[in-house]
């Protein structure tokens, strides 16, 4: 089963990971954000240098990447939600930290695979959907378009992360995902 509303018998919190609450978790996640944004904008740089004797700030252009880029947090979470919705989730709901925004549900618990796929909806969602756009508008639109792109992806980091983990797991266990929270539920022992 994808998604269940109660944990089979016998089955224990293996693991639990707060990104708010536990700082080793929170200084990895956001590690491989800041290194994935920093190697995805210098090959895009060597894709395609400034010519800063060129440059010249579009405050339109710049405004509208400032709210594409909100557009898309939303768009992320939803896609979450979606997928979440998808493999049986009853009840998601959307929040924002301060710090992350969310997308969750603390009544449903997913099998490993429906919650791999849950956690990479985004990723692949949204990196193929701004991979098509820079193919099509490179020229004009390029530097707006990898920042989102680049955005995605190192945004994506903890989704990778989570899923990364989940996948770790040898036997079969499920996922609880709150949004604040995500916690691995099994029989067996904690990876």
């Amino acid at each position: 089963m994808p998604c269940l509303t109660e944990l089979p018998d016998g089955y224990r919190e293996l693991k639990q990971l707060n990104l708010q609450d536990d700082k080793k978790t929170l200084l990895i996640v956001n590690g491989l954000a800041v290194a994935l944004y920093l190697i995805l904008f210098a090959i895009a740089f060597i894709i395609k240098p400034f010519d800063l004797d060129l440059i010249t700030i579009d405050l339109i252009v710049s405004l509208l990447t400032c709210v594409a880029f909100i557009v898309y947090m939303v768009l992320h979470e939803l896609t979450h939600g979606i997928a979440m919705k998808h493999f049986g989730g009853q009840r998601v709901k959307y929040g924002f930290t301060g710090l992350y925004a969310y997308a969750g549900s603390d009544a449903d618990y997913f099998s490993a695979k429906a919650y791999i796929k849950i956690a990479l909806a985004p990723f692949v969602l949204w990196t193929l959907f701004f991979t098509v756009l820079l193919i099509l508008c490179h020229k004009t639109l390029y530097w707006s378009l990898i920042f989102l792109q680049v955005t995605n992806i190192s945004g994506c980091a903890g989704d990778i992360y989570v899923a990364y983990l989940v996948s770790k797991y040898k036997e079969e266990i499920y996922v609880r995902d709150t949004g604040l929270d995500v916690t691995i539920y099994g029989e067996g022992y904690e990876e």
